[in-house]
C-alpha cells in the first residue's frame, strides 16, 4: 500500500520545477521504487495499491503538480495490470479527520464531501475485490459538479441526471427573480458574497467594494477560485476571461462588468 504524498499548491504560472519534483518524490519515485522492488521479488503479491487522488480525474485549483503525479500512479497501475501483475490505483476524494484534506486547503471547490475514515475503509475493501486497475472513490456533490465541469468534459455525463442539467445557474436565477431596477444591486451583493466566502469572512457587507482585490488580502489562487465560482453562477453561455480579476480588480468593477456584459 503506497499512501505517501505531499502538496506544494500554487497557480500554474507560479509553479517551479522544484514544486513539481517535491511533490513527485513522494508519489512517483515512491511508487516506481515499490514497482521495481516487487517486480523482482520471487513472491506472490496479493495487493499492490496506490493511493491516488480525485485531482488527477478532475483537477483542482493550484494543484497542477499534484494532479500530474497522481495521474502517473493511475498509469502505473494500468501498466502493471496489463502485465498480469496486481495493481489498483484509487482516486480518493477527501477523508475527514485524517489525511492531507485536514491539513491543507483541499476543497475541490466544495464538489467533494469528506468521508469518515470508517466509510473510506469500507469502500477500500470493496475496491480490493473489484479486480480492476483504477477506481474513483469520492462523495460527490452532484448539484455543484454539473456547473463546475467544462461543457466539453464528458467523464461524468452518464452519471448526471437530466434534472440537474435543467437547473439554472445561481446568479442567472437571481436576476430573473427581481425586476430590472434591482439587478445591479443584486449583482454587487452576490459578488461580495462570493469574495467573502473565498476569504472565509462571515459578513460580506464589511468588504470595501472599491478596494483592490490584492489590497483586500486575496492571492492568485483565491482570485482563480472567485473567477471559477462566478463562471458557475452564470452558466456556460458566456465564458469569463482568465484574466477577469486583473481586468476588473475591485468588487464594484467586477460587478459592473457582469451586469453590463453578461446580463
Amino acid at each position: 500500500f503506497h499512501t505517501a504524498g505531499t502538496l506544494q499548491d500554487k497557480s500554474l504560472e507560479e509553479q517551479t520545477w522544484d514544486d513539481f519534483t517535491a511533490v513527485a518524490e513522494a508519489k512517483v519515485s515512491g511508487a516506481f521504487n515499490l514497482h521495481r522492488i516487487t517486480e523482482e521479488m520471487d513472491l506472490s503479491i496479493e495487493n499492490f495499491v496506490l493511493f491516488s487522488s480525485f485531482a488527477s480525474e478532475l483537477g483542482n485549483i493550484g494543484q497542477a503538480n499534484y494532479a500530474a503525479v497522481n495521474a502517473y500512479l493511475d498509469q502505473l497501475a494500468h501498466y502493471r495490470h496489463a502485465n498480469n501483475q496486481p495493481a489498483l490505483s484509487i482516486n480518493w476524494g477527501a477523508w475527514a479527520e485524517v489525511g492531507m484534506a485536514t491539513e491543507h486547503a483541499v476543497n475541490f471547490e466544495d464538489l467533494i464531501i469528506a468521508m469518515s475514515p470508517e466509510e473510506a475503509l469500507n469502500r477500500l475493501y470493496a475496491c480490493l475485490l473489484a479486480g480492476v486497475p483504477q477506481l474513483t472513490v469520492a462523495d460527490i456533490n452532484w448539484d455543484k459538479l454539473i456547473d463546475a465541469v467544462p461543457a466539453h468534459y464528458n467523464r461524468f455525463s452518464n452519471l448526471l441526471s437530466k434534472r440537474l442539467r435543467r437547473q439554472k445557474p445561481e446568479l442567472r436565477s437571481l436576476w430573473e427573480s427581481v425586476n430590472e431596477s434591482q439587478r445591479h444591486d443584486v449583482t454587487l451583493s452576490y459578488v461580495k458574497g462570493v469574495v467573502a466566502s473565498v476569504m472565509k469572512l462571515e459578513d460580506p457587507s464589511s468588504l470595501d467594494a472599491d478596494k483592490g482585490f490584492f489590497d483586500l488580502g486575496l492571492d492568485s489562487l483565491m482570485t482563480m477560485d472567485i473567477k471559477n465560482r462566478l463562471q458557475q453562477s452564470i452558466g456556460r453561455q458566456f465564458v469569463l476571461p482568465g484574466t477577469l480579476l486583473f481586468d476588473y480588480p475591485t468588487i464594484r468593477g467586477l460587478s459592473d462588468y457582469l451586469f453590463n456584459s453578461v446580463l
